[in-house]
């Protein structure tokens, strides 16, 4: 919920949050699982409100039932913005305690009346079944461990968040929204987090777009639009070639490169059957594997990563500065989302450019040491 704040959201963002917050809370287990927190210490700045009164979600918690820890408030934190505080008067809390406990007998779908007080939290939290990836993989969980129960039999029970460390006196406390790119979390969250680091760019595989970006690399006579029958071969385990291909392919994130594009590159290029065959795909997929193929393919190959990370950043019409100077100028919410999603895709691919300048670098220290 925090992490909406985090990222200099707003109480409409918060809001949203708090819904989808309540839906992962009102989807059950079988054992009354929990959901860790964590204390995040990143500043915010303040936005605009929205809405002036945006809906409490511990007060509509403790009106259903369920129970809600006395030292948590919603509060509009100067740093941090709309989210979950410890109260100071409360003192700590200590490890173990149940922060935030829905009852039982909650269903998933809710109905309430259109003019009732919390219609807006029901209408939008009928709707998390569509777009909460938690309770998406709930649904399969409960399918294969209950397949042959009728649903209205489901033993559902409420779920806890449990406090598994100290949290400090006013320390904001921040929901993990997940591993995620910032696409997921601005399309169904309203908010974008900086310096992501599973952040990616999306590219599609293509063969003239490879062909251009290889021979500002320096390969000559590439072939990526019309490979040999061998590279095929690896190609269409890789869903990079033939029938029902997956050609999108993406630059960041926790592999730095995709390792279907990064498998292509290395076999296209070093356009040896024999060295190649040697081998398998996960070798081939792999970053951290130094060089598998020699360090002159894997530098032609990281050499054309670069070229697409310079094509992608060719492609925006702003420069960072620009967005920079966007930002600083207070604009509307919307312009602002939009503009810090933009950003971070670029500051993403310099990161990626940095990187991978490194790697050739050391590849061309190995070559001249050999």
């Amino acid at each position: 919920m925090a992490a909406a704040a985090a990222a200099g959201a707003t109480p409409a963002t918060a809001r949203k949050a708090l819904l989808t917050t309540t839906a992962t809370l009102l989807s059950s287990s079988l054992a009354r699982s929990r959901r860790s927190l964590s204390c995040s210490a990143a500043a915010a700045s303040a936005a605009p409100r929205i809405a002036p009164q945006p809906p409490d979600l511990l007060r509509w918690v403790q009106r259903e039932g369920g129970f809600v820890h006395p030292a948590l408030r919603v509060v509009d934190h100067p740093e941090h913005g709309l989210g979950v505080s410890a109260a100071a008067a409360e003192g700590d809390i200590p490890p173990g305690d149940v922060l935030i406990a829905l009852p039982g007998r909650l269903p998933l779908r809710l109905r309430r009346p259109a003019g009732a007080a919390d219609a807006v939290l029901v209408q939008l939290a009928d709707q998390v079944n569509k777009r909460c990836r938690f309770l998406l993989e709930f649904e399969k969980e409960v399918k294969h461990k209950l397949g042959t129960v009728p649903l209205e039999d489901h033993p559902f029970c409420g779920q806890d968040v449990v406090a598994e460390t100290k949290i400090d006196q006013n320390a904001a406390v921040t929901l993990n929204y997940g591993c995620y790119p910032n696409d997921f979390f601005l399309l169904d969250y309203g908010f974008v987090i900086t310096s992501n680091s599973y952040d990616q760019v999306e590219l599609s595989y293509d063969g003239t777009l490879l062909d251009a970006a290889s021979m500002a690399a320096g390969v000559s006579s590439p072939n990526f639009s019309a490979p040999a029958k061998w590279q095929q071969d690896i190609l269409s385990p890789l869903n990079l070639y033939g029938e029902g291909a997956i050609l999108k392919v993406s630059i960041g994130g926790p592999e730095i490169v995709d390792g279907r594009l990064l498998a292509a590159l290395r076999v296209i290029i070093a356009a040896d059957p024999d060295a190649v065959s040697g081998h398998d795909l996960k070798t081939l997929m792999s970053l951290k594997e130094k060089a598998p193929l020699g360090p002159a393919v894997e530098a032609s190959a990281l050499r054309t990563v670069l070229a697409l990370c310079t094509f992608a950043l060719q492609h925006f019409h702003t420069k960072i500065m620009e967005d920079e100077a966007i930002l600083k100028g207070e604009p509307p919410l919307t312009t602002e989302l939009a503009v810090q999603f933009r950003l971070q895709k670029k500051l993403l691919l310099l990161d990626v450019i940095q990187n991978l300048s490194r790697r050739i670098k050391m590849l061309a220290l190995d070559k001249s040491t050999v």
